[in-house]
Order: structure tokens, then C-alpha cells, then sequence
């Protein structure tokens, strides 16, 4: 507790003001009490903040240049470095993409875009599709439930041979290395998917005793073998892998056809003699 200065009233220390006769207890430099004019003199005279401002010269108060922001939406032809990178390496995928086919048309290591290298591959779906469609009379639906699974087992090989190849036999290898690789082996199985369409095609009858029946399950074998060369074949002995694949498979076409020929003369013969 202090008392006031003016009338000795009882008030506490933290108080400016008496409570009783409202005298101002601060006391200036000399001994004196500040009346309350003075102090509301002193607050006057106390800068604010505007004119603190004003009083800045223009050059300290503007230190930091404004940075100006890009236009928004982009100019026409302006694109980020990223896109410009992604859209001149596709260019240059394109521009090579038919000496890619011709120079490896035996099947090559070299690398190609994913875009470009399945273009083969899908088309070679489509015309087994269409060398099917006989043996369900061109029906649609038929026809796009087999282009549907055919797609899929296409598609699923070379992710299947990526796995074994980077898991089980721990030669590590980019999944769109191995697809570019898988896709290169396609350009004699289109050949061969095309040369089986227009057998097809020309033939009415199709069944187990003729040598279609056997070229239309050449394919899908074909497709499987050009997954196990992408797994098996080393730098710069693709070509002479998937040759070896081609003869196994064309030796495999031909076994079939001659057995399948054999069992279907044998079941006539036998149905002749009433057995």
C-alpha cells in the first residue's frame, strides 16, 4: 500500500490516479506530479505510427524489390521444361521408330518408347482376332471377348518375364527395356498372325484336320516364346535366341499338325468299321 501525494489517501502501489481525489501519482524529473494536462500533453507529442512512417525516407521504406509474377495462363508455345524434355524425347522415339522395326526384325536390345514399341503387338491381336472370327461366324461378341483376353495375355508376358528376370535370375533390368525387347520379337509374329488370317479367310471348313487349326494356335505360342527370349536372351545374341525360338515353335507347328492329321484319320477310319 502507498499513500497519496496530494491527500494521503491509502491506495495500492500499482495505482496512477488516486482513488479519492483522482491526483496523478507520477512524478516527473524534478519532485513535481504531472497534472493532467501535462499528460495529456506528453501523449500527444508521442510519434505514432503513420507519421514514423511518413518521416522514412522512400528508399528505406521500398527495400525489397517486388518480384513480378509469371503470366497466368501461359503464352501460347510456352511450356515447362519438363513437358518440352518428355515431348522432343518422343519426337525423337518417332522419328526412329521404322529403323527400329527394319533393324530388328529378328528382335533387338535397343530401346524404344513404350508407345511406339506396342503398336505391333496390338495390331498382331487384332488379326488373330481376326483369323478366330470363323469359328464363331463373325459374331461381335465373340469377337471382342477374344480380342479382350488376347490383349490381356499380350500384355501380362512381358510384365511376368520382368519379374522372373529381375527376381529369380537377379539380372536387373528396366521393365520398359524388357517390353521394347518383347515387342521387337512381334514383327514375324504379326507376319505370321497375318499370313493365318488370309488362310483362314480362305478357307470355309475349318477344323482339327486342316493346317489352320494348328496356325491358329501357333500364335498365342509364339507370344510366350518371345516372353521366355526377353528373359533368356544376352546383349547382342537376341537375334540368334529368338531364331532358336522360331525353329522350336515352326517344329512344334508342324508335330502338332501331322499328329493332329494322324488322330483324325485314325477316329474316321475307326468310325467306318463301326468301332
Amino acid at each position: 500500500m502507498k499513500n497519496c501525494i496530494n491527500c494521503n489517501a491509502e491506495m495500492v502501489e500499482s495505482a496512477l490516479f488516486c482513488p479519492k481525489c483522482g491526483h496523478d501519482q507520477r512524478v516527473d524529473p524534478a519532485g513535481d506530479a504531472q497534472t493532467p494536462a501535462q499528460v495529456a500533453t506528453d501523449i500527444a507529442q508521442q510519434p505514432t505510427v503513420e507519421s514514423a512512417q511518413e518521416q522514412q525516407p522512400v528508399e528505406q521504406a521500398y527495400q525489397a524489390p517486388v518480384q513480378q509474377m509469371p503470366p497466368y495462363p501461359p503464352q501460347q508455345g510456352a511450356y515447362p521444361a519438363a513437358q518440352q524434355a518428355q515431348s522432343s524425347q518422343l519426337a525423337a522415339f518417332g522419328k526412329r521408330y521404322f529403323g527400329w522395326l527394319a533393324s530388328g526384325i529378328l528382335g533387338t536390345k535397343e530401346p524404344m518408347h513404350v508407345l511406339f514399341a506396342v503398336i505391333v503387338p496390338f495390331l498382331t491381336t487384332l488379326i488373330f482376332t481376326l483369323s478366330t472370327a470363323p469359328f464363331y461366324s463373325w459374331h461381335a461378341g465373340g469377337f471382342f471377348l477374344i480380342w479382350f483376353f488376347m490383349i490381356f495375355f499380350v500384355a501380362a508376358v512381358p510384365v511376368i518375364a520382368w519379374l522372373l528376370k529381375t527376381y529369380l535370375l537377379k539380372d536387373k533390368a528396366k521393365l520398359t527395356d524388357v517390353i521394347s525387347e518383347y515387342a521387337s520379337y512381334f514383327n514375324i509374329i504379326f507376319l505370321f498372325s497375318l499370313f493365318a488370317m488370309i488362310f483362314a479367310l480362305a478357307i470355309r471348313n475349318v477344323g482339327p484336320n486342316n493346317f489352320f487349326y494348328v496356325l491358329y494356335n501357333g500364335t498365342p505360342l509364339f507370344i510366350l516364346l518371345a516372353g521366355i527370349a526377353s528373359i533368356v536372351s544376352k546383349p547382342k545374341e537376341e537375334k540368334k535366341t529368338w531364331l532358336t525360338f522360331l525353329a522350336l515353335g515352326f517344329f512344334f507347328i508342324l508335330f502338332t499338325f501331322i499328329f493332329t492329321s494322324i488322330q483324325w484319320h485314325a477316329a474316321m477310319n475307326w468310325v467306318g468299321f463301326g468301332w
